[in-house]
């Protein structure tokens, strides 16, 4: 059983997963330029990493989460955790 499960269960926390609710812009969607080629293994430690952000809702507001993982090491290099989804 996963430790974040356990901690939730013993806390009376449940998730409740919802669709997410994309407004169309009517532009074309621009991607970031695929340099890794879908190649995955790295041969030194910070050499190359990848991240990603997620919206929680915390029962009263969205929190959003951002991390960054080195995938030589399969570790989190780093992380922030906004009220609000800027980019800076």
């Amino acid at each position: 059983m996963f430790l974040s499960f356990r901690f939730g269960v013993e806390a009376g926390i449940e998730s409740k997963p919802r669709q997410p609710r994309y407004q169309p812009s009517g532009k074309e969607a621009v991607y970031a330029p695929e340099h890794l080629n879908r190649q995955f293994t790295v041969k030194a430690p910070n050499q190359v990493g990848c991240g990603d952000v997620t919206d929680i809702w915390s029962g009263t507001c969205w929190l959003y989460l951002a991390v960054v993982l080195d995938l030589y090491a399969r570790k989190i290099l780093g992380g922030l955790f906004p009220l609000l989804p800027t980019v800076n």
